[in-house]
């Protein structure tokens, strides 16, 4: 009997359901830990990335468990034609690691970005969703997608919108490898929110490797009996094997360099009182990553603020809305022009320019969802007309070349952020 074996980082809780779905599809399974011994994770037939929130989801969803030495592991299982399947945060760790779309491995070619629930109106909200929705099975098949018509999935998620450059989104056509697409009950394919969930390109809900062998998926077969179909499609791609013609490669990647960031009229600097654990979490790993045992970071949420009002009035109004940080447990700095002010009671007191770090970055979305959410909120909830936009501002002890910053993609998705000099 065949293993398909299911692989759980921290953070992980929908490893027991994965691997008794897998039992139930003829298949053996157990669960194995990232930390498990490389010759036993290797050694299954196949292997399942279960969903949850590896490593909680700091940083981002996916990027500490594809950072993580199974990754090597994972890409090796992958280029022996083993199938690998990644459901929910499995996807974005397969995204992560740049197994999919796969055409560069090892490199960045895609994202799984912050949902956009949007009809033709506009933008309804961001972040995470949950819902049943209908998929379209391509004809194109892959190891895991040996099956035809539509089926009904469970979906939750919060980054589940599959975002790639125009080359990356024409090959994945092109090569027939949206091989999941969001649908009605009925098969039609409309962009727009509910039938699209999250607002992903191409209406994509799962995305194959060239080869076909490996699949991200965001909805979960697991947790319902119609998503049997995925697992036990495995008996015909053992069967018969795949046979897939690649007829467009995209240029390898290049990733931006830093730009210089801009200033804005009032800048919101909120930290937590009590220990940031994605703080901590990324520190580690760089220190792994960038081979600096003695590296330390700071991590501040940024809001970078433009009104035509006047600036300590309009910053003393966002404060008082409760938007943008909670005084019981966060704390802010607030910028305005060359000023510097401590968030205290709602209030601003003047203070002297903080002390910089040896070097410091500010990750931004390159579609910020957030900072656009914010803004349509503050005008609906309290008549602010402003412009806002939001990252996360790193400071570093010690200086890393922005070339190895970039190659780690720790700080931000290179195809999906961007990252700034300050």
């Amino acid at each position: 009997m065949k293993s398909i074996n299911v692989l759980m980082f921290p953070g992980t809780n929908c490893e027991t359901e994965t691997a008794r779905a897998i039992r139930e599809a003829g298949f053996d399974s157990q669960i194995f830990r990232w930390n498990d011994s490389p010759e036993k994770i290797s050694a299954s037939d196949g292997l399942v990335i279960a969903g949850g929130f590896s490593f909680e989801d700091r940083g981002r969803s996916g990027v500490i468990a594809a950072s993580d030495p199974v990754s090597d592991i994972i890409r090796k299982m992958a280029h022996e034609g083993k199938p690998i399947l990644g459901i929910c945060n499995g996807a974005q760790v397969l995204v992560e690691t740049g197994l999919v779309p796969g055409y560069y491995v090892g490199e960045i070619e895609m994202s799984l970005a912050r949902n956009r629930r949007q009809n033709k109106e506009g933008i309804l909200g961001s972040g995470f969703y949950h819902d049943f929705i209908f998929l379209s099975i391509g004809q194109n098949k892959c190891a895991w997608t040996m099956f035809d018509g539509v089926i009904r999935l469970p979906i939750a998620h919060g980054e589940g919108r599959f975002f790639a450059n125009d080359d990356v989104i024409a090959a994945i056509q092109a090569n027939g490898q949206n091989v999941m697409t969001y649908c009605d009950e009925k098969g039609n394919i409309d962009p727009h929110f509910p039938v699209n969930p999250n607002g992903s390109l191409l209406n994509a809900a799962a995305i194959c490797n060239p080869d076909g062998n490996v699949m991200a998926m965001m909805p979960h077969p697991e947790r319902i009996e119609g998503g049997q179909k995925v697992f036990q499609s495995l008996h015909a791609f053992f069967e018969k094997g795949l046979s897939r013609k690649i007829s467009q490669t995209p240029s390898a990647p290049v990733y931006s360099a830093f730009l210089k960031k801009k200033d804005y009229l009032i800048e919101l600097y909120v930290s937590l009182k009590i220990t940031d654990n994605t703080e901590k979490t990324l520190e580690t790993a760089a220190q792994k990553i960038f081979s600096l045992p003695n590296l330390s970071l700071s991590r501040q949420v940024f809001w970078g603020i433009e009104s035509d009002g006047n600036p300590k009035e309009v910053a003393l109004s966002l404060i008082e809305s409760e938007q943008f940080l909670n005084e019981n447990k966060e704390e802010a700095l607030c910028k305005i022009g060359s000023d510097w002010y401590e968030v205290q009671n709602a209030k601003l007191k003047p203070i002297s320019p903080p002390s910089e770090p040896v070097l410091a970055l500010l990750s931004s979305e390159r579609d910020d969802v957030l900072g656009e959410e914010k803004q349509e909120s503050l005008m609906k909830h309290s008549g602010l007309s402003v412009k806002i936009s939001s990252g996360v501002l790193w400071g570093f002890s010690e200086n890393v070349p922005e070339e190895q910053i970039a190659q780690s993609a720790l700080f931000g998705n290179p195809i999906s952020w961007k990252i700034l000099k300050v």
